[in-house]
């Protein structure tokens, strides 16, 4: 009789264990991202990606094959959660591909940028989800293909290595050993499990020997890793820099890279609303500008400037004339959690005690030598701008040529479509100045809509669909599109980031309480004689001190501004405060649910966050829901392919009898009846007949022909007998179903039990 391999009771758990090992490593690229909201889409597909595996190995389906049906149930799922807006019948489209290129294109830019923890966007998530989805399927394909329980761990530790090195380090020691331990249970698993298989003669102390392994191995590396979380903290040099610092090596000395912050604007707007980012007193208000961008590669506005350390006195900015005031700004930085430092355009000068301070003069740009300014004080004097409508537009509209080098290029692939508004809508202007208001003019003409219920992002692509289609965004894309429509007409532009003045403390008129909601991102152009002169393209929104624009201050709804007490007020802010009444149109489109506009945003922020709660629900529903379908077309399908394939590879009368009597013993095990490794065919029978009540159906008879079948020459088996084990085998099976019911059949069908007896078959 030919021995068969004995089916491991532990290779469940040990694919329970491999799914745990892929989701430590996911848990690991949390130090990627600022929170948690990147894990659910990752998190799902890759245990489906693990489940697709399991039933495709388990089917017996090549590996070659196994891998395409994965790659495209995972292209399929994947658009299903990322981008069903793109999808036609369910399937993906050439949109479907244009939007994976366009947000990977924007992840890989930020990537070369972004130190981490970075914002968590769709081309990230994307990319993390897809990225286990493959290491899922390899994983299974090592473990359970190959019996290679190490090499199986390194698809997920290649993963979670990744996430090490560009990480933040926050939970280092923590997620390093729930890894560490995830990694050693699966080998346990894996290894005690092929013990089992590899003792068939022995199987019951195989298994009880394999179980205390188990035990005792568990003990060891739960005691292991408890030991290494209470000690590792304590060893010498734990807690030092490391002697090389990697991440440093290949930059350029005095230069360093820093992440565009409009990626953080819309979770300022709308998840920190009420965080303080910092307190600062001045006589006068503005806009606390923390950096400007000057580089738009048709993607993402960015920054890549050379800082140079500084003591008190900034190095003059070139390009700046006119009249200006002299501000003093005492900051006192609470949750900005970033590393520049905010001041008032243009500093000069500035006073702080205990930090390594940088400049970049030609963006105005200072910033702290460490991960973030939080808990930081300090004094800047400023050069506040005193300008006129007048002045500007007498400006002389020449540019230098530094000036036109740097803040003129656009990317080659910027759509037709955006020059040409861009040269249609300042036709008529007459110099520098006008064209500038005639840009800004056009979004605030009551066409666009505020809302920061948008996808974040300024690419060519969004841009388009936000000038021509939606005409809806919030300031990034205001300023995004503004700077880019400027440099089409040959004005120079750059992107400003901050943050509008803030609340007013209502007992001491020079305090102001800046919150997550007042970070913005307004247009800066160069007009020759007078440098860099902000603009303000976005609804609902005015710089203080800038009557030049035309529009009066205004920042979020909820916010309190001197501007507004009336006798306070200057006569400068009252003429440009009446101005700010007629935008009103923009914040009604803004808080559309009627009353104040100060009464509508707060429900607005917790729509939108409901909303996006609810899409999350609904998405993780889908997959689930998804999975169960495709888990139970695969198998029922997949189970009913293989009968008819190996029905017809049965051409022989003693391979028909083995497939007959196969075939009797899997329908037999709806009844709870598995065969034993151990057992002849007769004395399966025999249990059979007797648990099952069987009687008359003829599985004893079937029991002796296949066992003269496997004895017997190949010459004396005739079809005749073929073809009577053949019927012998419908009528157990025609009595199996009178004894059960169609959900009983169809829930044993779908259960990994009924698979691990089909694999004990074959």
């Amino acid at each position: 009789m030919s021995v068969r391999r004995t089916q491991a009771s532990l290779r469940l758990p040990a694919e329970v264990a491999l799914v745990a090992v892929s989701v430590a490593a996911l848990v690991g690229f949390r130090r990627l991202f600022v929170d948690w909201s990147f894990l659910v889409q990752p998190l799902c597909l890759l245990v489906v990606s693990h489940v697709v595996a399991g039933v495709l190995r388990a089917r017996r389906v090549p590996l070659v094959v196994a891998a395409v049906i994965s790659t495209v149930i995972g292209a399929v799922l994947l658009s299903w959660v990322f981008y069903q807006h793109t999808l036609r019948f369910g399937l993906p489209t050439p949109t479907t591909l244009s939007a994976v290129g366009t947000d990977l294109r924007a992840a890989l830019d930020l990537f070369r940028d972004v130190k981490a923890p970075a914002e968590v966007m769709r081309g990230f998530v994307f990319a993390t989800a897809a990225s286990f989805w493959a290491a899922a399927f390899l994983a299974d394909w090592a473990a359970f293909r190959l019996d290679a329980a190490v090499e199986a761990t390194v698809p997920a530790g290649g993963l979670f290595v990744f996430a090490a090195l560009f990480g933040a380090d926050g939970l280092r020691l923590q997620l390093t050993l729930v890894f560490g331990f995830s990694c050693l249970v699966f080998v346990l698993l894996h290894r005690s499990a092929r013990q089992e298989v590899g003792m068939p003669w022995v199987r019951g102390d195989a298994r009880r020997g394999s179980r205390a392994y188990v035990r005792g191995g568990a003990v060891l590396a739960s005691v292991g890793v408890l030991v290494g979380l209470a000690i590792a903290p304590l060893v010498p040099g734990a807690e030092s820099t490391g002697l090389v610092n990697w991440k440093e090596i290949g930059a350029r000395q005095g230069t360093r890279i820093t992440v565009s912050p409009l990626v953080d604007i819309q979770s300022r707007l709308v998840n920190q609303r009420d965080n303080v980012a910092f307190t600062v007193r001045s006589e006068r208000r503005a806009y606390w500008r923390l950096t400007a961008l000057d580089s738009f590669d048709g993607t993402v506005w960015r920054s890549s400037q050379r800082f140079s350390r500084v003591e008190n006195e900034l190095p003059a900015v070139t390009g700046a004339a006119g009249r200006t005031e002299p501000v003093v700004q005492d900051f006192t930085i609470r949750d900005l959690s970033q590393i520049w430092l905010p001041a008032a355009f243009q500093p000069k000068d500035i006073e702080i005690d205990g930090v390594l301070v940088r400049w970049e003069s030609s963006t105005s740009t200072l910033i702290v030598d460490k991960d973030t300014s939080n808990g930081l004080e300090y004094s800047v004097v400023s050069e506040l701008p005193d300008v006129d409508a007048d002045q500007l537009a007498g400006a002389p509209a020449t540019v230098p040529e530094a000036i036109r080098d740097q803040y003129l290029g656009l990317p080659a692939e910027i759509s037709p479509r955006v020059i040409e508004l861009a040269q249609g809508i300042t036709a008529g202007a007459g110099g520098a100045y006008e064209q500038a208001i005639a840009l800004q003019d056009f979004f605030r003409s009551g066409e666009f809509t505020y809302s920061t219920d948008v996808q974040k992002g300024h690419s060519d692509d969004r841009l388009v669909d936000f000038l021509f289609t939606g005409k809806i965004g919030y300031c990034e894309q205001y300023a995004g599109a503004y700077a880019a429509m400027a440099r089409a007409v040959g004005l120079p532009a750059r992107v400003a980031v901050g943050f509008t003045p803030g609340d007013v403390d209502p007992d001491d008129p020079t305090l102001y309480t800046v919150l997550g909601k007042h970070a913005h991102a307004w247009p800066e152009v160069y007009i020759n004689g007078y440098g860099w002169v902000l603009f303000e393209p976005t609804p609902g929104r005015g710089a203080p001190n800038a009557g030049y624009t035309g529009v009066g201050e205004e920042q979020d709804p909820d916010s309190t501004s001197p501007a507004t007490d009336g006798e306070t007020a200057t006569t400068e802010t009252s003429v440009t405060t009446s101005a700010a009444a007629s935008s009103s149109d923009g914040l009604d489109d803004a808080f559309p649910e009627g009353g104040t506009a100060s009464g509508a945003a707060a429900p607005a922020s917790q729509d939108s966050r409901g909303s996006r709660a609810a899409a999350t629900l609904g998405w993780i529903v889908l997959v689930v829901v998804g999975a169960a379908a495709l888990y139970g077309g695969v198998v029922l399908g997949g189970g009913a392919a293989l009968r008819g394939w190996r029905r017809r590879r049965a051409v022989t009368p003693r391979q028909q009898i083995d497939l007959a009597w196969d075939e009797a013993v899997d329908s037999v095990r709806v009844l709870g009846i598995m065969a034993q490794p151990s057992e002849t065919p007769t004395e399966f029978a025999d249990r059979a007949v007797r648990r099952g009540r069987l009687t008359g159906e003829g599985l004893d008879e079937l029991a002796r022909m296949t066992t003269e079948a496997r004895y017997a020459p190949t010459e004396a088996l005739v079809p005749e007998v073929a073809t009577e084990a053949g019927r012998t085998s419908t009528a157990v099976l025609d009595a199996v179903r009178e004894r059960t019911t169609l959900g009983q059949r169809l829930g044993y069908r779908l259960s990994p039990k009924a698979m691990v007896g089909r694999l004990r078959s074959r």
